[in-house]
């Protein structure tokens, strides 16, 4: 009776201390976001460290499954809500999974599926991947500003201008990459590329070594393709939030609707968190019943959450381009503010982030564009005057990588949203907006990596005969991220 008296006690007891230990996890996260004067480094240990130890705590109290920090917390509440959906409009669920497969693989997808999927579709899907291409990725690519990475800004800051008939050719390559691969292609494209353009950057340095005149800026403006990004340390806390909550949900249902459309009975659905950071979410279906469909169903199910992750995105990219016409040009307040600046440049030590840029060369600066417009024409050599919070500065301006621009070290510059309530509310939808168009197509298309436990894996096994070709593009994948992180050793 004891026993049993003093686990009723404690399953009482888990509770109120689990939201204490919530409470407690979100307060380290926002002090370990707040800590810059720690640095980059410093505040990413502060916030990792907490959230193993809270993770840790509410896994015990709470006699969860996980480990180091992370832990699941599965219900079967919600499966009900699964199961009603799959039920209205199956005929949808299956196309938006097929869409799915030939926006992510491309091309390739034929062979995979090959002649199940007709031809409407396969030219809906690749019109489909080339809009995205075209369209959708530039504007994703806005959402990058409210990534706060000082140490990849700066890098990319200092990275050598290319000429736009380079640029144009490696668009031109990118574009047929997508056609042929999909978006995973073209993600695994821009890493391989990322990759190799590091190994290139790392003989230049190891040849200028051996010749006795080691060029540092070699390795100091190699750009890293990865980095850890949580919410309250490198993108907004709350929008963040969010933005994830979105992704991993509508992710994970998806796999479960496509299940319960075949009958496959579903065990748990949850979230996967660590700290009190979701990283990941989950609806378990019986593998067992899943392995007696056919190959093409199980791709259907496999690739029904990457699919909802290119549909969502659609849906934010709609939302993000009516913002950026109709509201984004109102809510900004007449000020160029510095966001960093590069080290060992002219202006290093002397401008400083957040400090107000006024006048550049003489000319007034009011927004972003008058800014690049009045910094366009500076060349190597040429003394920069700029006007910050009421006072002259002057540089002489130098060029990197041999490149014909002068620059003087500003990594990046924003405009500050006014304070009115209307204009917080709608930037902060905006960054919401933003940041879910962007983790959404990359997590859709990244789940396609054929990398064990990445849905791709599971596409690859159902629809892929080469079992030595899937492993093959696995190690290359792997080796590509070893060398995009390398930079972070560097810079």
């Amino acid at each position: 009776m004891a026993t049993k008296k003093s686990k009723s006690v404690s399953r009482k007891a888990a509770k109120p201390a689990t939201l204490a230990l919530i409470v407690l996890g979100f307060a380290l996260v926002y002090v370990a976001a707040s800590a810059s004067i720690l640095g980059g480094a410093a505040q990413l240990a502060l916030g990792l460290i907490s959230m193993f130890v809270i993770g840790l705590t509410i896994q015990r109290v709470n006699s969860l499954k996980g480990g180091y920090g992370g832990y699941i917390a599965g219900t079967s509440h919600g499966l009900t809500l699964v199961d009603r959906i799959s039920r209205k409009w199956p005929k949808f669920w299956e196309a938006m999974s097929v869409w799915g497969i030939i926006v992510g693989l491309g091309l390739l997808s034929y062979p995979i599926m090959r002649k199940r999927v007709s031809f409407k579709m396969y030219a809906f899907g690749i019109a489909s991947l080339i809009f995205i291409y075209l369209l959708v990725i530039p504007v994703a690519t806005s959402a990058y500003q409210f990534i706060n990475i000082p140490q990849v800004a700066a890098a990319a800051a200092s990275r050598p201008a290319q000429t736009a008939s380079a640029v144009m050719l490696i668009e031109a390559v990118f574009l047929v990459v997508s056609i042929v691969t999909g978006l995973s292609g073209f993600l695994f494209g821009f890493i391989a590329y990322n990759a190799a353009s590091i190994v290139y950057s790392d003989i230049l340095y190891l040849l200028s070594l051996l010749a006795g005149a080691p060029n540092s800026s070699n390795l100091t403006t190699q750009v890293p393709g990865v980095a850890l990004i949580l919410p309250g340390i490198g993108i907004p806390l709350v929008a963040g939030l969010i933005a994830f909550a979105i992704l991993i949900i509508v992710h994970e249902f998806s796999h479960g609707i496509l299940a319960r459309i075949w009958k496959v009975k579903l065990k748990q659905m949850g979230l996967l968190l660590f700290g009190v950071i979701p990283i990941g979410a989950f609806v378990e279906p019986d593998e067992k019943e899943v392995s007696r469909l056919d190959a093409f169903r199980q791709m259907k199910i496999f690739s029904a959450g990457v699919a909802s992750n290119f549909l969502i995105m659609m849906l934010f990219f709609v939302l993000v381009v009516a913002m950026q016409l109709y509201v984004m040009p109102f809510i900004y307040s007449n000020h160029v503010i510095i966001g960093a600046v590069v080290s060992n440049t002219p202006a290093y030590g002397v401008l400083k982030p957040g400090m107000w840029i006024q006048s550049w060369n003489g000319h007034q600066i009011s927004n972003i564009t008058s800014l690049t417009s009045a910094a366009a024409t500076d060349t190597p050599g040429q003394m920069v005057t700029v006007v910050a919070n009421g006072t002259p500065y002057s540089f002489n301006a130098i060029s990197i990588g041999g490149s014909p621009h002068g620059i003087i070290g500003l990594a990046n510059a924003y405009q500050p949203v006014s304070s009115a309530t209307w204009v917080q509310v709608s930037y902060f939808l905006y960054i919401v907006f933003s940041l879910s168009l962007l983790f959404n197509f990359l997590v859709g298309a990244a789940n396609l990596f054929p990398l064990p436990l990445f849905d791709g894996w599971r596409i690859y096994q159902a629809g892929v005969k080469s079992r030595r070709l899937v492993k093959l593009l696995g190690i290359i994948l792997v080796i590509a991220l070893v060398l995009n992180a390398l930079p972070w050793f560097y810079i």
